[in-house]
């Protein structure tokens, strides 16, 4: 599920591989995944140092990143045979939530 992403705010994107069928399979060996971002500057893509496969990229906008809008994430392979196999997704950018009430601070002023 996309939900989008918030200014300031890492959001982790998972590729799971799956055949025709829409059926989870396991990543060919040797095959190594590219991401992509049609808006470099406002969702900038890393990737998890955690995921040696590359089907984990995470995105942090920066501060300035807009509040509307949509942006394209892709992620590509090369199977060994030469076939490109390649999955696009419309991502939207998002308000940070209003803050919530959570106390008082109270302070002496004379």
């Amino acid at each position: 599920m996309i939900t989008g992403v918030v200014p300031s705010v890492l959001s982790q994107f998972v590729a799971t591989p799956i055949d025709s069928t829409g059926v989870p399979i396991p990543m060919p060996v040797g095959v190594t995944p590219v991401w992509s971002s049609s808006d470099t500057t406002n969702a900038p893509l890393g990737l998890d140092g955690g995921d040696p496969s590359g089907l984990t990229v995470e995105i942090t906008p920066p501060a300035s990143a807009p509040t509307t809008g949509f942006f394209s994430l892709s992620v590509t392979v090369t199977l060994a045979s030469g076939t490109v196999v390649s999955q696009s997704v419309s991502i939207p950018f998002l308000p940070p939530p209003a803050p919530v009430l959570a106390g008082f601070q109270i302070n002496q002023t004379v």
